[in-house]
């Protein structure tokens, strides 16, 4: 990435991951939804926000791991 210019105001690259990170659960969640295996998400919606705001790290691996599982 030769020209890429970090940008501070833009945000951290770790709240970027975060954000994707949530949606690719949404879009797996929606898809089990769609397919009658499960219920709707949103990654915007404050529940989804709180549930994963303060993970822990034990927490955060294990949650990874199921990430990796799906």
């Amino acid at each position: 990435m030769p020209g890429f210019r970090h940008d501070r105001t833009q945000g951290t690259s770790k709240g970027w991951l975060l954000q994707i990170t949530k949606r690719r659960i949404a879009d797996a969640l929606r898809k089990r939804y769609r397919d009658g295996e499960g219920h709707r998400a949103d990654p915007d919606d404050p529940a989804v926000e709180a549930k994963t705001a303060g993970l822990s790290d034990a927490q955060d691996r294990e949650l990874a791991g199921l990430w990796e599982k799906e």
